[in-house]
């Protein structure tokens, strides 16, 4: 519609003739007696101060670069025209140039290329997870031997090095369940985040055993909270200083329960 060659007519004239005439006053604005009425053909007819061309032709290219909300009931949309607009596309242009370059394709096969790595990623991410998975049973192999006994049942609390909250949560699961009759608080820390994690057996969860005060217990030590059911709990906390401090707590509050 640009390209063909519409006529844009400008009129000065009173804000009564102009209503008349059909002109629309967007945004509410406040006119004084005297307004522009700005006309493109048969297609719109506006009350406008603006810089005007004589036709759309004129124009040239013209690209939106932005649309959104300024209000209730309005938007606002930003475009480029003319050579300003021939600069954002021969300026979007390098940009793709650039990327398909970096991940080793053509622009045209951008897409495609792109939907394959996610592919690959998502792949390679599962194939992390199954070798956490394998870390983390072989840790645990290691764990059962630090596990001690009281009144028939083992106790173990441990805190791992670099292990995320679910494999964490795995871990510990893991170990409650080859321990049997047990209690199993383990926590970590990543980046300065805390994660706590506790596992009791069913037996003693019966006995008056609640993962969840446990957890409680042991994450408000360390600027935390959290908790859960009497079998399983987790937490975060943010002081990783405080995590030894915290682990002791829990193991007193677990070896009280058996008194």
């Amino acid at each position: 519609a640009i390209w063909s060659m519409y006529q844009v007519d400008t009129t000065v004239t009173d804000i009564t003739q102009a209503r008349q005439m059909g002109a629309i006053a967007l945004f509410g604005e406040k006119y004084g007696d005297e307004v522009r009425v700005v006309q493109v053909e048969d297609f719109s007819q506006e009350l406008c101060g603006g810089t005007h061309v004589k036709n759309t032709g004129q124009i040239g290219l013209f690209k939106i670069i932005s649309e959104g909300s300024i209000g209730s009931g309005l938007r606002r949309i930003e475009a480029l025209t003319g050579s300003y607009a021939l600069d954002y596309l021969n300026q979007a242009e390098n940009e793709l140039k650039s990327i398909a370059m970096a991940i080793k394709t053509s622009p045209g096969n951008l897409s495609h290329k792109v939907e394959s790595l996610n592919h690959s990623l998502k792949e390679k991410d599962k194939e992390i997870e199954i070798l956490k998975g394998r870390l983390s049973r072989a840790a645990s192999g290691n764990l059962l031997e630090k596990a001690s006994q009281i009144n028939g049942a083992q106790i173990l609390v441990e805190i791992l090095e670099g292990v995320d909250a679910n494999s964490l949560r795995q871990n510990a699961e893991m170990l409650r369940d080859k321990l049997g009759t047990s209690v199993v608080m383990l926590a970590s820390v990543i980046e300065d985040k805390v994660s706590l994690v506790c596992f009791v057996s069913k037996d003693l969860t019966a006995k008056g055993f609640h993962a969840g005060k446990i957890v409680g217990a042991a994450a408000k030590i360390a600027g935390g909270g959290g908790g859960g059911r009497p079998d399983m709990a987790q937490a975060g906390a943010r002081d990783a200083s405080k995590i030894e401090e915290a682990m002791a707590v829990a193991r007193q509050i677990i070896e009280k329960s058996f008194s």
